[in-house]
């Protein structure tokens, strides 16, 4: 059985994948999620073999390295409305295993997935109407500048690492005998600094620069 969690923002995308991946027989929908902060919280608990991830939603490319960074094991497919070259390098650049366009027959989909997760040599898939092409060897990662060290605080590296595993504020803040609003007040400066728009492009920004391990 492939074990597969579903991040879309629209409910209703949500419930046609599931009703063909459960149809199928060999699947299961172990979690759903409608934004990358949650997915990445969700993925962590239920390491999911497949991620399906939409295009659409924002910090897409950050969620990739995030989820890749913390569980190498899961396999990101992203799901895009339509087929773009450049856009499908920058998705396998982050971490992904696949590139899917939305408009493929669902027995395309299936038999993407099956052939992600099928023992062998690890390969990344790129599926559209006129099929599924596959490769060996993904694009090689991009060269980033590192963050100064000095940008963070004891604390705020303290409070990065424990969202990278999938921590809740709540939870945070009880590891740390501090109160919520405190854990909350940190993100905001950690977001600010690194220059992100929500947490989970703060790990993934963190784990591409060492910040955390």
């Amino acid at each position: 059985m492939i074990r597969v969690m579903l991040v879309d923002a629209m409910a209703l995308v949500r419930s046609g994948i599931r009703m063909v991946l459960l149809s199928a027989g060999d699947f299961e929908v172990v979690g759903e999620a409608a934004t990358v902060d949650d997915a990445h919280r969700l993925a962590h608990d239920l390491r999911p073999d497949i991620l399906l991830l939409d295009r659409s939603i924002e910090g897409t490319l950050p969620a990739v390295k995030a989820i890749k960074g913390t569980i190498p094991t899961c396999d990101v497919v992203v799901l895009s409305n339509s087929f773009n070259q450049a856009d499908a390098g920058r998705v396998f650049e982050e971490g992904a295993t696949g590139y899917v366009c939305k408009d493929i027959p669902a027995n395309i989909l299936l038999s993407t997935l099956r052939a992600i997760r099928a023992p062998g040599e690890a390969r990344s898939v790129v599926a559209s109407l006129e099929g599924a092409t596959f490769h060996s060897h993904p694009s090689p990662p991009r060269r980033q500048q590192p963050l100064p060290v000095t940008e963070l605080t004891p604390r705020e590296r303290d409070i990065l690492l424990e969202l990278s595993t999938g921590s809740t504020d709540s939870e945070i803040a009880k590891r740390l005998n501090v109160h919520e609003g405190t854990i909350k007040t940190h993100v905001r400066h950690i977001l600010r600094k690194l220059g992100v728009r929500n947490r989970t492009a703060a790990i993934a920004h963190a784990l591409r620069e060492r910040l955390i391990k």
